[in-house]
């Protein structure tokens, strides 16, 4: 969802009142972290690699609330700890990618609108050299760019082009990531990417490109200074043109956020508290789902899903900012 459209969207159903809510539905375990994506203005889905190795689907209606969990059927089979890349460049939309249990790189998707009917799994063209999870974004209707850490620990990426097909995988930079490492990437103007990921210090880095298919160049790695040290990998959604957020769990269990402001720069990470704990491996997603909400959600230490409406503007009076 792109900023523009942040606006129009509605409430989300279920939690209104500040803290951690549970996401109780029935299911088999989560074996892996759940990813979240927005195909419309009212309909959230959640994606989880369940403790069966196969891929899952929730969704949530302004008007319907959750459903139960569901199967996506296919030859599709993944690791317990995966966490799926999805994406959705129009209404009702969505396209899941994940990393398989052969080391290819499996999509399914939904086509939407109009149809309910996912195409199955299958492996896309150009299937690696990826070592860990796929974060998937996009920056146009006929475009999607898909990043990961390769086999040699670098980042590395590869874009598709609906009247080309898809691109080989290119490398970003030099820089040394862990193989477990779960790059994130936004695009808050048209074509430009930001990247973020944990590094092999515990720490976020980021770079950036000013273009979708990085012609120019990608910025040299940066880290972002507080929250020494970091415990799972990061997520990152945008707010609007100006504005970043970020969440991670920390190495004391506990959810931090950090705000980025064209104006005025990094917030440093504050306590995102609600009384939740999570392991300090989980990775959270997050949602702008309007200009002043964000939806934040993530496997909670006990296997159930954990969803935070956070309003972004600012960092609560009771934070203790770091760094």
């Amino acid at each position: 969802m792109s900023p523009s459209q942040l606006q129009e969207r509605r409430p989300a159903p279920g939690v209104e009142s500040p803290g951690w809510s549970s996401i109780d539905h029935p299911g088999p375990p989560l074996g892996g972290n759940v990813t979240a994506c927005a195909t419309g203005v009212d309909r959230i889905h959640l994606l989880a690699v369940g403790a069966d190795n196969r891929m899952h689907v929730q969704s949530s209606t302004e008007v319907g609330g959750w459903t139960d969990w569901v199967e996506l059927d296919g030859d599709g089979r993944f690791e317990l700890g995966a966490t799926p890349g999805v994406v959705s460049r129009m209404p009702g939309r969505l396209e899941v990618f994940c990393r398989g249990l052969d080391g290819k790189v499996w999509l399914n998707v939904l086509p939407g609108p109009v149809s309910e009917d996912w195409t199955g799994w299958f492996p896309i063209e150009h299937a690696g050299p990826v070592a860990g999870n796929v974060a998937a974004c996009t920056a146009s209707a006929d475009h999607i760019q898909l990043f990961a850490v390769g086999t040699d620990e670098a980042v590395i990426t590869q874009h598709w082009l609906d009247d080309r097909g898809w691109s080989d995988w290119s490398r970003i930079d030099a820089r040394a990531f862990l193989d477990i490492a779960t790059p994130v990437a936004v695009s808050r103007q048209l074509g430009r990417f930001e990247v973020f990921c944990r590094g092999t210090d515990r720490h976020v880095w980021s770079t950036a490109a000013p273009d979708r298919f990085g012609r120019d160049g990608w910025s040299s790695w940066r880290r972002l200074a507080g929250l020494d040290p970091l415990g799972g990998n990061v997520a990152a959604c945008a707010v609007g043109a100006d504005h970043l957020q970020l969440y991670v769990v920390g190495a004391d269990q506990r959810m931090y956020a950090q705000r980025w402001l064209d104006a005025e720069g990094w917030s440093g990470w504050y306590d995102l508290d609600g009384g939740a704990r999570f392991d300090v491996d989980a990775t959270p997603s997050a949602l702008a789902t309007s200009v002043d909400r964000v939806e934040v959600f993530c496997r909670d230490r006990d296997g159930h899903v954990r969803h935070h409406v956070a309003s972004p503007a600012t960092a609560p009076a009771s934070a203790s900012i770091a760094g």
